[in-house]
C-alpha cells in the first residue's frame, strides 16, 4: 500500500491496529450480543435482564465488564428512582408507564387523610387538659357506662372502633395494582428477584400510614429520609461503593426506627390516658354514687327523725286523750252512781216525808172525834190533805231566787 501511493511516513500495522482496538472490539462484541439478540429485541426490562445474566456469567471478557457495569447502572437508575418513590413516599412518578406498580387516579389525594376519630379526639383533648380544671368539667359531662350495645364508631381504634373519621372533602377509594399487561410478570424482575407484590404491598401499606392520623408523622419522616440522606438510585458493583449504600441505609434505617418508637409511643401515651379517663370516669362516678347515698341517707336520717318526733307527739297525744276518755269514763260512772243515789235518797226523802206528813194530819185529826167518826180511813201510804191547810212545800226559797235541797229529818 505504501509502495502504491508513494507514501514513506510510517503507520500503524494491523497488528497494532488489533491490539489497541481489542478493548473497543470486546465492547463492540457485548453491545452486539445485547442489542442484537437472536429471539426478541431488547427493550426496557428485557435489557436490564440481560446485562444482568452478561455480569453475572464468568466468562465475561474483564475488558467489557465496566461498559457493562455502566450501562446497567445508567438503565437501572430510573426504576430505582421510580422504586424509592414508591417505597419511601408511596408515589408513583412514571410518566412512560414503565414502572410495575399502576395507581387509581385519586391515589395519594391529601383530602384522602383521615381525621381522629371523636373518641380518640376526646381523649387527646382530655391528656392535654388533664392538669387542670378543665379535665374534672369534662368528666363531669361523661355519661355513665350501660349494659347495653355499644356503638362501634363511639369507641378508640385500640377497643375496636374505627382508626378515624373521614374529612368534609374525603373522595372516592384509592387503589393500586401490578400492571397486568406486562408479559414479563411471569418471569422475576431482574432487580426484584420476584419481589413485586411485596414492593406493592409495601407501598399500599405506607400509603395507609399516610392516612391515619395516628401515623402520618411516621409517614412524613420517612419522606423526608430520602432528602436527608440522599437518593439511593444507581446499583453498587465495588465493595467501597456496597459500603456506602450500608451505610447510608443504616443512618435511614435507625432514623426510620427512631421515628416509629416515637409513633408507638405516642400511641401507647394515648391509650394510657384513654386508661387514666376511664379511671378518673370511675372515680367520679363511685364519688357521686358515694355522695348520693350519703345524701341518701341523710335524707332518710331526717326523715326518720322528723317521723320519730312526730310519732312521740302523736303517741303523747293517745295518751293523754286515752287518760281523758278513761276519766271522762269514770266522771260518767261516777256521775251515774250519784245521780242513783240522789234518786234513790229523793224517793226515800219522799217517802219519810209522806209519811210524817201523814202522822201529823193523823194526829189533827185523832182530836176532833165527831169529824174523825166521820172520815173515811185514810192509808198512811196516801196522805190527804185538808184543802183549807196551806201547801206545805219541801224546798226552803233562798234569797237569790233559787231552790235549796231540803234536808229531811233522817238526813239531819
Amino acid at each position: 500500500e505504501k509502495e502504491e501511493t508513494g507514501d514513506d511516513s510510517s503507520g500503524v500495522t494491523l497488528l497494532e491496529a488489533v491490539a489497541h482496538t481489542r478493548r473497543l472490539r470486546s465492547q463492540l462484541a457485548s453491545l452486539h450480543r445485547l442489542c442484537l439478540h437472536p429471539e426478541e429485541p431488547a427493550d426496557g426490562v428485557e435489557f436490564i435482564a440481560r446485562l444482568v445474566d452478561a455480569l453475572s456469567a464468568g466468562g465475561v471478557n474483564p475488558a467489557a465488564r465496566p461498559l457493562l457495569r455502566y450501562l446497567a447502572a445508567a438503565t437501572s437508575r430510573p426504576l430505582l428512582a421510580q422504586l424509592e418513590c414508591w417505597l419511601h413516599r408511596a408515589d408513583v412518578d412514571d410518566p412512560h408507564d414503565e414502572f410495575i406498580v399502576c395507581t387509581a387516579p385519586g391515589w395519594g389525594s391529601a383530602a384522602a387523610g383521615l381525621e381522629y376519630s371523636p373518641a380518640e379526639a376526646g381523649v387527646m383533648e382530655w391528656s392535654e387538659a388533664r392538669s387542670s380544671g378543665a379535665a374534672r368539667a369534662r368528666l363531669e359531662e361523661e355519661e355513665e357506662e350501660t349494659d347495653g350495645p355499644v356503638d362501634p364508631a363511639r369507641l378508640p381504634p385500640w377497643e375496636g372502633g374505627p382508626p378515624g373519621r373521614a374529612g368534609a372533602g374525603h373522595g372516592a377509594a384509592e387503589a393500586a395494582w401490578l400492571r397486568d399487561d406486562d408479559s414479563r410478570l411471569s418471569a422475576p424482575h431482574p432487580l426484584l428477584g420476584g419481589l413485586e407484590r411485596k414492593v406493592l404491598a409495601t407501598g399500599v401499606q405506607l400509603r395507609v400510614l399516610q392516612r391515619l392520623p395516628q401515623t402520618q408523622a411516621f409517614a412524613v419522616r420517612m419522606s423526608a429520609s430520602v432528602d436527608d440522606h440522599g437518593p439511593n438510585t444507581s446499583l453498587a458493583f465495588t465493595a467501597a461503593e456496597l459500603a456506602a449504600y450500608s451505610s447510608r441505609r443504616g443512618k435511614t434505617t435507625r432514623s426510620l426506627r427512631a421515628a416509629a418508637e416515637e409513633c408507638v409511643s405516642a400511641m401507647a401515651s394515648t391509650r394510657d390516658a384513654a386508661a387514666a379517663r376511664t379511671e378518673a370516669a370511675r372515680r367520679a362516678r363511685r364519688a357521686a354514687a358515694i355522695a348520693r347515698k350519703l345524701e341518701r341517707e341523710s335524707a332518710v336520717a331526717e326523715a326518720r327523725e322528723e317521723l320519730l318526733s312526730g310519732f312521740a307527739d302523736r303517741m303523747a297525744e293517745l295518751v293523754a286523750r286515752h287518760e281523758r276518755l278513761r276519766w271522762q269514763r269514770k266522771r260518767r260512772a261516777l256521775g251515774e252512781r250519784r245521780a242513783e243515789e240522789l234518786e234513790s235518797r229523793t224517793k226515800r226523802d219522799e217517802r219519810m216525808v209522806r209519811e210524817e206528813l201523814a202522822k201529823e194530819l193523823a194526829a189533827r185529826r185523832g182530836g176532833e172525834e165527831g169529824v174523825a167518826s166521820k172520815e173515811p180511813i185514810v192509808d198512811p201510804k196516801e196522805p190527804i190533805l185538808d184543802p183549807k191547810d196551806p201547801i206545805v212545800d219541801t224546798s226552803i226559797a233562798s234569797t237569790d231566787g233559787g231552790f235549796e235541797r231540803y234536808d229531811s229529818p233522817a238526813a239531819r
